[in-house]
C-alpha cells in the first residue's frame, strides 16, 4: 500500500470517526470545520485561544501554541477538500481540534495521554494513526511509559 492510500485511509476515517462521536454526543455542533474555513486568520487565533482558555477553566492544560492549531486544523480541512471528502467538513471544530491535540499528547487532562487518545479515536482511526505518525505514537508511548513507572 503506497504513502498515498495510506493518508487518504487515514483521512476518510479520521472524517468518519469525528462524525461518529459528533452523533454520539447527540449535538448538532454550532461551529462546523466549514464554518471555521470561512473565517480569517484574526478570527481562527481568537477562537484557538478562547478553547484553550476554557480547556484551562476544565483542569485541561494545552500547551502547544495557539498558531499550531489554526495551521494543522487548516491543513485538516485542506486534505478532505483534496480528498474529495468534503462531508467532513460539516463535522465539529471542537472535537476536530480535540483529537489533534489528543494526538499530539497536548490535551493534558491528568489522565494517559495514550490511552485518553486510544479512548477517543477508538480503535480504527488509532490503527492509522500509528501507521500514519509512528513518531507522535512513539512520543505518547513514551510518555505513557513515563506516567506509568
Amino acid at each position: 500500500m503506497t504513502k498515498k492510500i495510506v493518508f487518504i485511509s487515514f483521512v476518510i476515517i479520521f472524517t468518519f470517526t469525528l462524525t461518529i462521536l459528533a452523533i454520539a454526543e447527540e449535538k448538532k455542533t454550532a461551529f462546523s470545520m466549514r464554518d471555521w474555513m470561512e473565517k480569517d486568520n484574526g478570527f481562527k487565533t481568537k477562537l484557538v485561544n478562547e478553547f484553550i482558555s476554557v480547556a484551562k477553566k476544565n483542569g485541561v492544560l494545552i500547551r502547544l501554541p495557539v498558531e499550531y492549531y489554526v495551521k494543522e486544523i487548516d491543513l485538516l480541512i485542506q486534505n478532505s477538500i483534496n480528498n474529495g471528502n468534503e462531508h467532513a467538513l460539516d463535522n465539529s471544530w471542537a472535537i476536530s481540534f480535540k483529537t489533534i491535540a489528543a494526538m499530539e499528547g497536548d490535551w493534558d487532562n491528568g489522565k494517559d495521554k495514550l490511552l485518553f487518545a486510544q479512548e477517543l479515536m477508538g480503535s480504527e482511526l488509532f490503527k492509522q494513526f500509528i501507521k500514519m505518525y509512528p513518531d507522535k505514537y512513539e512520543k505518547l508511548f513514551k510518555q505513557s511509559k513515563d506516567i506509568n513507572k
